[in-house]
């Protein structure tokens, strides 16, 4: 590398204490395979784990001081959704000790309609990139060589800063500047870019891209936003990346595409080539129903088969069973073919991750617990995960503006998070979150043996007693709030705060087994019995 070449760091904060943030490594690799820039751009990552909020200002400092500490030309940091309080910190405290080094944000948080509207123009950043990042970081590191430095001007899909706001040039075509051909891009795992200490000891889970774009358009989600149609990537590439952290020591990946199934063929050769090659490692993938059929769902139970650590976690995204919100997010996919996903996926021996939204438009009290009645059904058998979220309205979406048509209410000092809405008043709303939390503590399941055993006993006093899921359900909330009550626990609370936060690290301590098994107890198969199962 030339003494003078340009030194461009790369940041990435993941959102968990195990993924692995890969788009700092995939940007890496283009600048290395470029021939114009390889030589004269010399690129450093920095990789950091999940910043707690608590942290969020002491960690910024810290990783500001680290960039500082790289001398850098140029920062580009990486931002989505879970880190962009982070990452916003990162930029203001670079900004606090280097005024004039220039920063490039990017990252699928970043839409052309926030960028028009100003969202981003206190943010302490000089150069926005939306969408696909790959060939607009080409151009611009061409033009910061070009320029000495300066920031360019006039690079597609970017907004520049021009005193107090961007100006821009073909924010939205996402036809514009996109890799033609997703196998033509460099692997970060076979160049070796992501590093031995982030692979080994078997905890990571690393992030494995197949394809970009998405069949569905749904109104919540971020997917499909800067992708006119789909494209695949080499599957023979994608099989050598998996053998190559397999090597490594990781026991885990995560296919990131919104639909892994969306081309049989495409699929089918990554899933065999799995099998043939003996790989042995868990992995999630993200299932739209009406694409899983009986061959796909023999493959993954081939693959599951052939080693007791090879555990497949389909995530399936149901979200309501409510016709009326399922159009108004655009997505209309038929029950039958989640029935039919479920049977298929449980006979391959999958573990099941379902979603459910609780906060979506035009959703009543009414209809949760009818999508609640119909989840319920599906948990009987095997290693169940349930994941119920509240709604969030993310910034770019088609949500934003339907959920203002709607009447939608936002939390103050939220991540996006709905508080309301015209159908589901927050009084409401907290019932639903509270049965939402005893649906998690009854189905999320995995291959716990207690968790198991106390599902198990759920359903024989369901069979026994025929009081509907969403009624026990309701019976079983109330209890635990009375349990809870003076606890001090946030589902005690009458506004019910950070109600995802319980579901995911609170709800199986905080209501232990045996007020479960009390609350089912006491249902009885009576004539004189209430609505909720429990004599009047």
């Amino acid at each position: 590398m030339s003494p003078a070449a340009l030194r461009l760091t790369l940041v990435g904060v993941a959102g968990t204490s195990r993924d692995i943030l890969l788009s700092v490594y995939a940007l890496q690799a283009v600048v290395r395979a470029d021939p114009n820039l390889s030589r004269s751009v010399d690129v450093e990552t920095l990789h950091y784990w999940y910043v707690l909020p608590v942290d969020l200002d002491d960690r910024a400092a810290a990783i500001a001081g680290d960039v500082i500490a790289s001398q850098p030309d140029v920062v580009g940091l990486s931002t989505y959704t879970w880190n962009f309080d982070v990452v916003a910190r990162v930029a203001a405290r670079i900004k606090e000790q280097a005024p004039d080094l220039p920063i490039i944000f990017g990252g699928p948080e970043l839409a052309a309609g926030d960028v028009r509207g100003g969202r981003y123009d206190a943010l302490p950043v000089d150069v926005v990139v939306v969408g696909e990042g790959e060939t607009p970081l080409l151009k611009l590191l061409a033009g910061f060589r070009e320029r000495a430095g300066q920031v360019p001007t006039g690079v597609p899909r970017t907004a520049w800063r021009t005193g107090d706001r961007f100006a821009w040039r073909e924010l939205d075509d996402p036809s514009v500047d996109l890799v033609p051909d997703l196998a033509d891009l460099p692997s970060p795992y076979l160049m070796g870019l992501v590093p031995d200490r982030l692979l080994t000891g078997g905890a990571a889970q690393v992030s494995i891209e197949t394809q970009r774009g998405c069949n569905f358009r749904c109104a919540y989600c971020l997917y499909h936003a800067n992708f006119a149609s789909l494209r695949y990537r080499d599957p023979e590439t994608v099989l050598e990346e998996i053998e190559h952290v397999s090597r490594h020591g990781v026991r885990h990946f995560r296919i990131t595409d919104a639909n892994f199934l969306s081309r049989k063929a495409h699929a089918s050769h990554i899933l065999e080539g799995l099998i043939h090659r003996g790989v042995r490692m868990s992995f999630f993938l993200e299932v739209i129903p009406s694409y899983l059929d009986a061959d796909l769902a023999d493959l993954l139970r081939r693959y599951r088969e052939a080693d007791e650590g090879n555990v497949v976690l389909a995530g399936i995204g149901l979200q309501t069973t409510n016709p009326t919100s399922l159009q108004a997010i655009r997505r209309r996919i038929p029950l039958s073919h989640f029935s039919r996903a479920y049977a298929l996926l449980d006979a391959a021996g999958a573990t099941v991750k379902t979603d459910v939204i609780v906060g979506l438009p035009h959703e009543s009290r009414e209809t949760f617990m009818a999508t609640l009645d119909f989840v319920a059904e599906h948990m009987r058998t095997g290693h169940t995960y349930l994941s119920m979220a509240v709604l969030r309205i993310l910034p770019g979406t088609e949500l934003e503006t339907i959920a203002g048509d709607a009447g939608l209410v936002v939390e103050p000092d939220s991540d996006h998070f709905v508080y309301e809405t015209p159908t589901l008043p927050r009084a409401l709303m907290v019932d639903c979150l509270r049965m939402s939390a005893m649906a998690v503590r009854v189905f999320h399941t995995l291959e716990d043996p207690d968790r198991i055993a106390l599902r198990d006993a759920y359903f024989a006093v369901h069979d026994r007693t025929g009081v509907p899921h969403a009624k026990l359900l309701e019976k079983l909330s109330r209890d635990a709030l009375e349990f809870l009550r003076g606890s001090g626990a946030d589902y005690a609370r009458d506004d019910f705060p950070r109600a995802e936060h319980f579901w995911s690290f609170e709800v199986h301590d905080l209501i232990p087994d045996c007020i479960v098994l009390e609350s089912l107890g006491r249902v009885r198969k009576d004539r004189g019995q209430g609505a909720d199962g429990t004599r009047p």
